[in-house]
């Protein structure tokens, strides 16, 4: 069963996701919309068995929301929680058809019973079941077997059937470093199902089912076609274009559907084990005719040539066109690339000892592991870890000067960027450094934090413009860097003794005597 929580707040939305046992209630997945034309969206594209939706949100009302699904006759069972008991949004939510009317605050335990009771009154149909099956079979680890006997003797997996290729996605987020969470995790398993279908459907290629696996991996079986081997490289160039660049795609070989679980199990070990190149898709049949050798890179070489070369960017170069050739290979394996990144660390720190410099200096210990941790997911997140590592190092190379002077050019690029973020590890990526390094140093040269410096620059040019210009205090809490105009005016007064207006009134007063 699918649900849909339809409702502007993030914090009631964020307390029911993660408070409720959804798996005891009966749902097996979980949207969220934050607005009526996000939730027509997914009503689109994705059976949702259950609504759960707000009334009064900033950009449209729940009942315009339960009036379209009517219209279009949607088959679900929908529940208000609203904020307001005003008969008049009861009576037009009784007209449409609501199961249940909630008042919020409500109890979780109330509303989780609610949601139990409506889901045990909808009827489970075919389709439904078989996606259930599917996600049992290919999630389901040691019960995968027995829920394969059950789908066979239910006759929903028929033991003489049409041969099936199932494909495994792993889809990286576009940024190196971004992180992922529940919210994102939801649109982005949206996207993936649309693409998929629309790609599928034009095609003409039966889609069989599409099951998440973890936060970067998808399960999609199709019914074998004769197409399919060029279809899936248009298939990576579409999924590259709409979601995200860093895609790889692993093919099974086509197999009767009561024969799944050998097949993935063969799969998955190839995935395991190797990684596409750039083309990005590799086929388990590719990996079973060929035997794959590479030299080890010329580490030592590349060592003595870092001594000869004007900067630490030529060597990056050098490493990422050794990388580019491996990366034209049809496939290499996993290995390879984790005994590269392993030799990689021992050149950084080689040279962070030729250079002397210290790691803890200009590498955050946060940041450095999910880099390390990503760069063995592709050639192109090792080439990515490659640059972040010599950017700093290069940048910190000539950094032997007093702390002083970097405390200046601190206060300088602070000095020229009071309307930006400048925050402590805004300013520590700007100077090539940690985060904890850069404050440490600005407080033992300044003696006072970088906040605490940023807040009294940004106040010394409010008073300023206060002073000299006739701007509105909203335009001046901007420019000093202030997006929200309560706290711009609550500083000020602790930093002055007066509101913003107050300081103006007297600075005029000032002017006149």
């Amino acid at each position: 069963m699918n649900l849909m929580i339809v409702d502007d707040d993030k914090r009631v939305v964020d307390s029911i996701v993660e408070s409720l046992n959804w798996q005891e209630i009966g749902v097996s997945r979980t949207l969220i919309a934050n607005n009526v034309g996000k939730a027509i969206e997914i009503l689109q594209i994705y059976p949702i068995h259950v609504l759960l939706t707000d009334i009064e949100m900033s950009q449209g009302s729940g009942l315009e929301l339960l009036e379209w699904i009517r219209n279009q006759k949607l088959p679900m069972k929908c529940i208000v929680l609203s904020s307001y008991a005003k008969f008049s949004y009861a009576q037009k939510a009784i007209e449409l058809g609501v199961s249940e009317y909630l008042l919020k605050p409500v109890r979780l335990r109330e509303l989780a019973e609610t949601i139990r009771r409506v889901v045990s009154t909808i009827p489970v149909v075919d389709e439904d079941q078989k996606n259930d099956l599917y996600i049992k079979i290919l999630k389901g680890h040691d019960d995968s077997a027995k829920y394969l006997k059950s789908g066979i003797a239910q006759k929903m997996i028929p033991k003489k059937t049409e041969y099936m290729r199932l494909y495994l996605f792993r889809i990286y987020p576009k940024n190196y470093n971004e992180k992922r969470v529940a919210k994102k995790d939801e649109i982005l398993d949206f996207t993936i199902r649309n693409v998929l279908k629309e790609f599928f459907g034009e095609r003409g290629i039966p889609l069989e089912t599409i099951v998440q696996n973890n936060e970067i991996e998808w399960y999609a079986m199709i019914k074998e076609d004769i197409s399919h081997k060029t279809a899936v490289y248009q298939l990576k160039d579409c999924i590259c274009q709409t979601i995200s660049p860093n895609v790889l795609i692993y093919v099974s070989n086509s197999f009767p559907l009561q024969n799944i679980l050998e097949f993935k199990e063969e799969m998955e070990e190839i995935a395991e084990k190797y990684l596409p190149g750039n083309a990005g898709v590799l086929a388990v049949q590719e990996c079973a005719e060929s035997n794959w050798e590479r030299s080890v890179a010329p580490w030592d070489q590349w060592m003595t040539d870092a001594c000869g070369m004007s900067d630490l960017k030529s060597l990056a170069d050098l490493m990422k066109r050794y990388l580019e050739k491996i990366n034209g290979e049809a496939f290499f394996p996993v290995k390879w690339l984790q005994n590269f990144r392993k030799k990689l660390v021992w050149m950084v720190y080689r040279l962070l000892e030729q250079y002397h410099m210290v790691f803890s200096h200009i590498f955050d210990n946060e940041e450095y592991d999910e880099y390390y941790d990503c760069a063995i997911y592709s050639v192109n997140h090792m080439m990515g870890f490659i640059d972040w590592l010599f950017t700093r190092m290069e940048r910190n190379k000539g950094n032997n000067t007093r702390k002083e002077m970097i405390a200046e050019a601190i206060k300088r690029y602070i000095g020229e960027h009071l309307a930006d973020d400048l925050s402590r590890k805004q300013i520590a990526e700007v100077m090539y450094m940690s985060e904890d390094y850069v404050g440490k140093i600005f407080i033992g040269a300044e003696g006072k934090s970088i906040s605490t410096y940023v807040m009294e620059q940004r106040m010394e040019l409010a008073k300023k413009d206060l002073e000299q210009t006739s701007l509105p205090v909203s335009q001046i809490a901007m420019i000093s860097g202030y997006h929200n105009f309560s706290y711009f005016s609550k500083t000020f007064r602790d930093y002055t003794g007066y509101t913003p207006n107050e300081y103006r009134a007297r600075a005029l007063m000032e002017k006149k005597k």
